[in-house]
């Protein structure tokens, strides 16, 4: 691919689809028959509520879907029929029977001595050290660990702003200390205040959790698609509709964790201009560490192919909410463009421009971190990104 290629591929894969549709799926009263079952009709079709047919059953329309548009698109390899068995199996994850995500109304039991949460299969320490995303009491399975709970609340109130966050490293001997207090049950760090640590700290070993995952987030059987969808073209929001049926493939505690991790991004993103971290910033930072092959080697054209998916999502984080509250599934099977309803994105202002193109290298770490956020606490080290 030449130099040209790659920036038009670059330049598509930014484009945002402005035109919302109107479209729904005919598999949008499937899960309509639930409402006997758990009560208000508002709730059934809420990604929240799902049963575990439910969750196949939104799987098996996105990989009917996915099938059709690859083969419309004349893209290969096409994706193989029993993906969401081979993505469940991979992640460790245990389908379970109607309302399995109620355990949780019960009280936790004390952690078997020995569970670890780092380096533990997200599917698997999701079961004893995870919170629920929702305020409410509502029990559901929007829930995510703990230590991403606790980090992701922290750097939203305070590293926002700070001058190269995700991009300086933290201190290993602090990082180590963070380590020992999120793998120690029965609490796992709940509550945790960070009094002493920096942004970059927290940031590190945020960044450090999610590269630790046995599975990746988006799942080493889903990367050959991820990166063909590249090539599917922006018109019409149909790329927006392909990513979004490949995230209904991944296991409810992957995707939850990969929405909450956007919606930081996001929010880094939002400033920008003074923190240093655009999209395709943060994109090629943590592309190694939730997008991986199944071979441990990766072509530089796929590292910069990864880079370009992430940031697609970054860009568009909030066409991705798949299972928010306001959001109904089945609903968007064949929508392109999604109006939400309880935070309209920027970009729905139709005749806005797009936003500008981020440059394909990254810009030099800066040498003197800022620590403002935390208090002035000792520079962290950076990182060689």
């Amino acid at each position: 691919m030449n130099s040209g290629s790659k920036h038009s591929l670059h330049r598509s894969q930014s484009e945002i689809i402005r035109k919302p549709s109107t479209g729904k799926s005919s598999r949008a009263g499937s899960a309509s028959s639930a409402a006997s079952r758990r009560g208000s009709t508002a709730d059934v079709q809420w990604y929240g509520c799902f049963t575990q047919e439910e969750i196949d059953s939104l799987g098996a329309g996105a990989i009917q879907r996915l099938r059709s548009t690859y083969q419309t698109q004349n893209l290969k390899p096409l994706i193989a029929t029993d993906v969401l068995k081979t993505v469940q199996e991979a992640s460790f994850y245990i389908p379970r029977k109607k309302k399995w995500w109620a355990k949780w109304k019960k009280e936790p039991k004390d952690a078997v001595k020995g569970e670890m949460v780092m380096q533990t299969a997200l599917c698997k320490s999701i079961e004893y050290a995870s919170m629920p995303c929702e305020a409410d009491n509502t029990f559901n399975l929007r829930r995510i660990p703990i230590l991403a709970f606790e980090c992701i609340n922290f750097l939203k109130a305070n590293g926002l702003k700070s001058n190269g966050i995700f991009r300086v490293n933290g201190s290993e001997r602090r990082m180590s200390q963070l380590a020992v207090v999120f793998d120690a049950g029965p609490k796992y760090g709940v509550g945790f205040n960070f009094e002493g640590y920096t942004v970059y700290d927290v940031a590190d070993f945020l960044k450090r959790y999610v590269r630790g995952l046995p599975e990746p987030l988006l799942t080493t059987e889903l990367y050959p698609y991820f990166l063909k969808s590249l090539e599917v073209p922006v018109d019409n929001g149909l790329r927006l509709k392909v990513f979004r049926w490949l995230l209904m493939l991944l296991p409810p505690p992957h995707l939850v964790l990969l929405e909450q991790l956007l919606d930081l991004f996001s929010l880094v993103v939002a400033q920008s201009d003074v923190n240093q971290m655009t999209s395709n910033n943060l994109a090629r930072i943590f592309s190694p560490n939730i997008l991986k092959p199944k071979s441990e080697k990766q072509a530089l054209e796929e590292f910069q192919s990864c880079s370009f998916v992430v940031e697609f999502m970054i860009e568009n984080h909030d066409q991705f909410a798949i299972t928010a509250r306001d959001v109904k599934p089945f609903e968007i099977m064949d929508t392109g463009y999604i109006t939400r309803k309880v935070k309209p994105s920027a970009y729905e202002t139709l005749n806005n421009s797009p936003p500008p193109l981020p440059p394909l290298t990254p810009q030099a770490v800066p040498s003197t971190p800022n620590t403002a956020a935390v208090g002035g606490l000792a520079s962290a080290e950076v990182a060689a990104q």
